[in-house]
């Protein structure tokens, strides 16, 4: 994504820090927790491009789900190697249907259409994606931001792999409570 859903000033005032000198730090820790809530949800938070590879389209009903697709914005394109191993095609957009309102977003041929059939290489198959709430921490469910500010607040306050001393399961048991709402079960890839 092309910005972090919680600003370094917002994590700082969850934090009770004033001045500037954790500012770096807490950049990477915000990072690293947007992209273990994004890991553990199987959701993109902030918008952003991904690309998904496939060494073939499917057969069968030819459903396509997109991992990180919730929620899915739009599809860019599909591209896909010709069976002689060296044209590139792109279909066009009337050859297949997208579904933005499930997560993952997913994609299928349309209904009259199968898919074209491709090379044999690793990765024949590309297709490209935009999903995610938005290109602004606003946008983004509270509920999510708030696994990130305490993802944050928990590294922080423990940088170290041991916590020496009391030791608590509250946080675990209080992102498990706030995550599961919105995660996304495993996708079927067959």
């Amino acid at each position: 994504p092309a910005a972090e859903p919680v600003l370094v000033a917002d994590a700082k005032t969850h934090l009770r820090i004033v001045g500037t000198d954790e500012d770096t730090y807490l950049t990477h820790l915000i990072k690293v927790a947007r992209e273990k809530v994004e890991r553990d949800s199987r959701r993109a938070l902030i918008t952003q491009t991904l690309e998904l590879q496939l060494d073939r389209f499917p057969g069968c009903c030819g459903v396509i789900a997109l991992p990180y697709a919730a929620p899915l914005q739009s599809v860019t394109s599909i591209k896909y190697t010709d069976t002689d191993g060296t044209t590139e095609t792109t279909l066009g957009t009337d050859d297949y249907e997208v579904d933005i309102d499930v997560d993952p977003g997913r994609v299928r041929p349309v209904s009259t259409e199968t898919w074209p059939p491709t090379d044999t290489a690793l990765g024949a198959v590309r297709i490209r994606y935009v999903c995610g709430y938005g290109t602004a921490g606003s946008s983004v469910p509270a509920t999510l931001l708030h696994c990130i500010y305490l993802l944050v607040e928990h590294w922080y306050c423990n940088r170290g792999i041991v916590i020496v001393g009391q030791t608590s399961k509250e946080l675990e048991i209080t992102y498990q409570d706030l995550i599961q709402p919105y995660m996304v079960r495993e996708l079927d890839r067959k």
